[in-house]
């Protein structure tokens, strides 16, 4: 894979990390059971269709000579209750 052109200089980041690899799934929770566990911090969960809303993203990378690994289980929230 080729190198990406250089970064934008004026945007700041910690590492930049070339050859990653990533897989990311979208899907759907049931809503009633996130309202009720949310509703204790009082948390509403983002809805689409009667489900909650969910992400699950995986990395593999690469930076310095070591490798990383990543699982991120996401959620989505709303600020408000939603109807």
């Amino acid at each position: 894979m080729n190198r990406p052109q250089e970064p934008d200089a004026s945007i700041k980041y910690a590492a930049d990390l070339y050859n990653v690899k990533e897989v990311t799934l979208h899907g759907t929770a049931d809503l009633s059971f996130w309202e009720t566990v949310l509703h204790k911090e009082n948390l509403f969960p983002y809805h689409e269709r009667g489900k909650a809303v969910l992400s699950l993203s995986a990395i593999e990378a690469k930076w310095r000579g070591s490798g990383l690994k990543s699982l991120l289980w996401l959620l989505e929230l709303a600020l408000m209750k939603m109807e």
